[in-house]
């Protein structure tokens, strides 16, 4: 949306707490665009205080505007949005809320109590900084109904006790031009985002790879020390593509998380998507991925750092299969590791590649006894596959892992290049190959080559 002049037809400062402006009276300028449907009022605070902006909001209706002046204003309460609105500030550099709310706890609940509305919800324009004394913002939904058009946009949030985003629940949408600063480092391991459901997502939806079903976070600059950037579990799912991320200081542990199931109640990440990211670590060391459960894509990622390295293992000793309930998605997916695919990740210039830890901490490999034939998970070239330079869809690159139930074995991996250098048949079933030029990953599978992903589209069509 190209800039225009902001009209305002309300007036300003003259004492009404929330002045209500129509909203086709106002030209909204820079960043900010309505949604195509009625954008509904638009309300204004009379200032960047909590009340105030309180105040606007418990005048404004789902589907409404709220816009926050220039301004600096002190916040020192947990402050909770119970309405699908638009919370949308001068500019990141004219409007700052300073958290002086002290809690292991998010500053901001945007929770609308209606999820079956699914209306937009976003925040913009603002600088938060949590001054190390609480969690950032929580994206909310506690029922099984999902929210598909949620944004945080154009904001700065700093200085989080905690989770600078937290994703709760079925809520897709995208955070995406945001500069998100850590300054803490161990033991409070602040991560930048978090995104968490339930088991039930588990029973009500399924994992899937390019779709607008999923969270993503794009375009934004992510600093910290010791870096958790994007954390997921308990039946969630996101997307980190784009970002600029600079860690400093302490080495990170891990900067792309992704939980396996613990139990019932507790079930793994649904899938992950990573690609695309400039990671910039100096001298510190950079564990990238610890894939612990289910799906992921990682690929495309640059790293320069002292080392950088990732991690395949099942979360315990369990077989997922058959120790917790629901044991598949509807559509038959299971919890443990599968259909996963990394490529293309560069640390100066070289290639890394994914390990299976040894047996003597938490995880490693589990023995799969329900599987024909039964056979320990995860293994390569059957849960996931990882970039052979010299890809024929046969088993001829060596790699030794640090676990004991693997040791070294030959690889087919999977393939990357152009489409037409892929090889016309494979003799390892399910390798992938990922074509430079269409952007896609095909996957020979049941005797053919079939499409088996495509990037969604970027920029998000949110923005």
């Amino acid at each position: 949306m190209a800039d225009v002049e902001l009209a305002i037809t309300g007036g300003l400062g003259t004492g009404a707490v929330g002045t209500v402006v129509p909203s086709r009276t106002v030209a909204l300028s820079g960043w900010f665009s309505p949604p195509d449907s009625d954008p509904g009022d638009t309300y204004w605070a009379d200032s960047a205080s909590l009340a105030h902006v309180q105040a606007a909001i418990a005048l404004a209706s789902d589907g409404d505007t709220v816009m926050v002046p220039a301004g600096s204003a002190n916040w020192s309460a947990e402050f909770v949005i119970d309405k699908f609105i638009n919370l949308i500030g001068a500019g990141s550099t004219l409007t700052h809320i300073t958290s002086t709310y002290t809690a292991s706890d998010y500053l901001i609940y945007f929770m609308p109590s209606t999820p079956s509305l699914d209306l937009p919800m976003r925040i913009s324009g603002i600088d938060f900084d949590f001054a190390n004394k609480c969690y950032g913002i929580h994206l909310l939904n506690t029922s099984s109904d999902i929210i598909h058009s949620a944004r945080i946009d154009h904001c700065i949030l700093e200085n989080g006790k905690g989770n600078l985003i937290g994703v709760g629940g079925p809520i897709y949408g995208v955070a995406y031009l945001n500069t998100m600063t850590q300054t803490l480092a161990a033991p409070y391991w602040p991560q930048h985002t978090d995104n968490h459901n339930s088991a039930s997502s588990w029973v009500n939806s399924n994992p899937e790879y390019g779709s607008a079903n999923n969270f993503y976070y794009e375009d934004n600059v992510m600093v910290g020390r010791g870096m958790v950037t994007n954390s997921g579990g308990q039946g969630n799912r996101y997307v980190s593509r784009y970002n600029t991320i600079t860690n400093a200081t302490e080495n990170s542990y891990w900067m792309f998380d992704m939980h396996g199931s613990y139990d019932d109640s507790l079930p793994s990440t649904m899938c992950i998507e990573v690609y695309n990211n400039t990671i910039h670590g100096g001298s510190t060391s950079i564990g990238s991925l610890d894939q612990r459960g289910s799906m992921a894509l990682f690929f495309n990622n640059t790293f320069d750092c002292a080392a950088a390295y990732m991690q395949v293992r099942n979360e315990y000793g369990d077989n997922v299969d058959t120790a917790y309930s629901p044991a598949t998605s509807p559509d038959g997916s299971s919890k443990r590791i599968n259909r996963s695919y990394y490529w293309n990740n560069k640390n100066n210039g070289t290639l890394i590649y994914p390990n299976v830890p040894d047996q003597s901490g938490a995880g490693g490999t589990a023995y799969y006894s329900n599987l024909s034939p039964a056979r320990w998970v995860p293994y390569p070239d059957k849960d996931f596959w990882t970039e052979n330079p010299n890809f024929t869809g046969s088993a001829n690159l060596s790699q030794t892992y640090d676990n004991e139930n693997i040791g070294t074995l030959n690889i087919a991996g999977m393939g990357v290049g152009l489409l037409a250098a892929r090889p016309a048949s494979c003799v390892v079933a399910d390798v992938g190959y990922w074509a430079t030029d269409t952007t896609t990953l095909y996957r020979w599978h049941s005797g053919a080559w079939e499409t088996f992903y495509t990037p969604y589209t970027y920029p998000h069509p949110l923005r």
